[in-house]
């Protein structure tokens, strides 16, 4: 079953520039986190995410361009293009952010975890786009509703 859902996505790998090499390698960051957004750009989103073609900044798929400068301006309460009524990133919360929910969980609740078909983003860069999240400003919104 995994062979042949492997099978089934590589034409989209190809589709994105992977090469089998970098499909099948995975992705960690060093034992600290990067110290800020532009930092974990250049040394996880760019390499993992824009560098196979995906989300660069050429025809980025769901219009998500995780390459060029100001990133945080396209994902920060930014509606997620094929997750309706979902942010890519909610301030605090990365339990409730697309970005992190699909490179953390096996099965996200809105469609499949990436990178598609490569290796699995290592543990430590998964927390480190949590802690990032989870140390951005709260929204207005979210800020009025911790209010008693």
């Amino acid at each position: 079953m995994i062979r042949a859902s492997l099978l089934l996505s590589l034409p989209l790998l190809a589709g994105c520039g992977l090469t089998e090499t970098e499909a099948r390698r995975p992705t960690d960051l060093s034992r600290s986190c990067p110290p800020d957004l532009a930092g974990l750009q250049n040394e996880l989103f760019a390499e993992r995410c824009g560098g196979s073609g995906c989300h660069g900044t050429d025809q980025p798929t769901y219009d998500l361009d995780l390459v060029s400068p100001d990133l945080a301006r396209r994902v920060v309460n930014v509606p997620a293009m094929g997750c309706p009524g979902e942010l890519l990133v909610v301030p605090g919360h990365p339990e409730r952010s697309v970005l992190y929910l699909k490179i953390a969980e096996d099965l996200p609740k809105c469609g499949v975890r990436m990178p598609l078909g490569g290796a699995r983003v290592g543990a430590n860069a998964v927390g480190c786009v949590a802690a990032w999240i989870r140390a951005l400003p709260p929204s207005p919104v979210d800020a009025g509703a911790d209010a008693p």
